[in-house]
């Protein structure tokens, strides 16, 4: 692990571009992370990268669940919903065995969608070079989603992987 320290004012899409400008050109893949994130699972990042292989893939978001580890934050971006974005399955609470039938089990299998978090998500570097990063003029908010876009246009697929659970503050 390498420690970066960031001189300026707080820009999320600005920091996150000087990071991945500071690294070696060895890494086929980013994968940006809140400082606060927790993994509750063995293997989430595994399965993240197995996804991310496939060249048709141009970047996977984990799940994020509330403190509880059964009601979800984060399972994929909806575009338009409630204003902006809005995450699917906010405040959903998953039955103890996470067996789900709602949202015909799109909360339990891995599937294509408009946009996921970069609170964790994994990217091809190839991708996140030919779009030239984050859009600078979104500091705080939606700046990720945003960062999907251009992706998709472009003919890559974004991806939810509901086995990476993890836990944000």
């Amino acid at each position: 692990a390498r420690v970066m320290r960031y001189e300026g004012p707080f820009n999320f899409s600005t920091i996150n571009n000087w990071a991945i400008a500071q690294l070696p050109d060895q890494y086929s893949h980013y994968l940006l992370c809140n400082n606060d994130i927790e993994a509750i699972k063995p293997g989430w990042l595994e399965r993240m990268v197995e996804l991310g292989q496939d060249p048709s893939v141009g970047m996977v978001g984990a799940e994020l669940l509330y403190p509880d580890r059964r009601s979800v934050q984060h399972a994929g971006v909806c575009v338009g919903a409630f204003g902006i974005a809005e995450h699917y399955g906010k405040f959903l609470r998953l039955p103890p065995d996470r067996v789900d039938i709602s949202y015909m089990g799109r909360l339990i299998v891995t599937h294509e969608v408009a946009a996921v978090t970069a609170a964790c998500l994994l990217m091809r570097r190839d991708a996140f070079e030919e779009i030239n990063g984050f859009d600078g003029t979104l500091a705080v908010g939606f700046g990720d989603v945003d960062l999907c876009f251009p992706t998709l246009s472009l003919g890559w697929r974004v991806l939810f992987c509901p086995q990476a659970p993890l836990l944000p503050p």
